[in-house]
Formats: structure tokens, C-alpha cells, sequence
């Protein structure tokens, strides 16, 4: 499955697990990072526990892919 970053202005149409992209402005200035993230739709919100300890705004998120499955 191929995945593409969308913008959150195109936000899930549910609430739901997602990988998300996040700007983070720091010491050194801005910077990046990516977190498995929740999406509300009800809220219209985005969080992960790193943004509640570090901070930051997702700017793009994509699905998270599948789980791996056992060759059992």
C-alpha cells in the first residue's frame, strides 16, 4: 500500500490512529518529528502524548499501515 502525507486542512473522516508529521518550534528553531498521533473528529483535534510533553502542531498525516501478519 502506497501512503502519501495529506494536509490537515483534509482531515480523517473519523476518529481514529494516524502517523502524523509535526512541526516544533525548540531552541534551535523549527524543527520536525513524527508520532503515531490520535485524531478527534469530534474535537477537531490532533494529540499524541509527545506533543502534550514536547509540543507542537501536526501540519500532515497519513494512515498507519497494517500490523504485521504471523506466517504460523
Amino acid at each position: 500500500m502506497k501512503r502519501y502525507w495529506k494536509e490537515v486542512s483534509n482531515s480523517p473522516n473519523e476518529s481514529d490512529r494516524y502517523w502524523g508529521y509535526i512541526a516544533y518550534q525548540g531552541d534551535l528553531g523549527l524543527s520536525h518529528y513524527q508520532d503515531n498521533v490520535y485524531y478527534d473528529k469530534v474535537e477537531n483535534r490532533w494529540s499524541s502524548d509527545l506533543i502534550k510533553k514536547e509540543g507542537g502542531t501536526v501540519t500532515h498525516w497519513t494512515e498507519l499501515l497494517e500490523h504485521p501478519k504471523n506466517k504460523n
